[in-house]
């Protein structure tokens, strides 16, 4: 008896097969690209939250720098004109200017960014210029890291050797006697050395000035970006 093909058959067979693998593919191409859009969201609500911090703490060193700045320059004005009648107000704008050396701040608002990095999963963010505008913003991040490396102490360290403390704020300036106000004065009337340093710290807050400005305003722009694709 001769075998019937039903070549009919088979190929409906073989269609429902071939139709059900391009389902089964597609779903899981469609599952994939939806946990894939879940993480992208994830990080950058992550990145967004970092920005914000990494912004409060760009003001505050861009603010503590700025102090420092204007206290020195009022210093050397002093200075220059011969005219330290006050000791407690030049003591009080030292304890400003002598800040420069403390206060550490790591800029730790990368940990999102470095882990994108380390992972290998920076491109599941799908944007190529919000990966570019985010990798540029961490770049003068570290950019002002860089020079704040380079921060000299030798102002701090001179106050603490006078006074006995740390700088501190003009409410405080009660604690450091006369005798090393009195000091004070006279060694930034006497030492060379003295004014260098104070020349030194006004030329490096101005250097961290022009590399914290621009920072703060691409974590500005990026941040608006962020928020408009959360």
């Amino acid at each position: 008896m001769k075998l019937q093909i039903n070549y009919k058959h088979l190929a409906a067979e073989f269609v429902i097969v071939v139709v059900g693998v391009a389902v089964a593919l597609a779903a899981d191409s469609w599952r994939e690209e939806l946990a894939e859009q879940r993480f992208e969201a994830e990080y950058l609500r992550r990145l967004s939250s970092d920005l914000e911090f990494g912004k409060e703490q760009l003001e505050s060193q861009l603010n503590r720098f700025l102090l420092v700045q204007d206290s020195g320059l009022k210093m050397l004005t002093l200075l220059q004109n011969g005219n330290i009648e006050n000791v407690d107000d030049f003591t009080t704008l030292y304890s400003f200017a002598a800040r420069i050396g403390g206060n550490e701040n790591n800029f730790s608002h990368d940990v999102t960014y470095r882990e994108l990095i380390s992972t290998g999963r920076l491109n599941i963010i799908r944007s190529p210029e919000l990966r570019i505008a985010i990798a540029q913003y961490y770049n003068a991040v570290d950019e002002v890291k860089q020079n704040r490396a380079f921060l000299t102490k030798e102002l701090l360290n001179r106050f603490m050797r006078i006074t006995g403390y740390a700088p501190i704020d003009s409410d405080g300036i009660d604690l450091i006697t006369s005798e090393a106000r009195n000091q004070i004065a006279s060694e930034f009337e006497q030492d060379p050395v003295a004014i260098r340093e104070l020349r030194e710290v006004i030329a490096r807050t101005r250097r961290m000035e022009a590399a914290i400005s621009p920072a703060l305003l691409q974590n500005e722009q990026l941040s608006e970006v962020l928020l408009r694709e959360l």
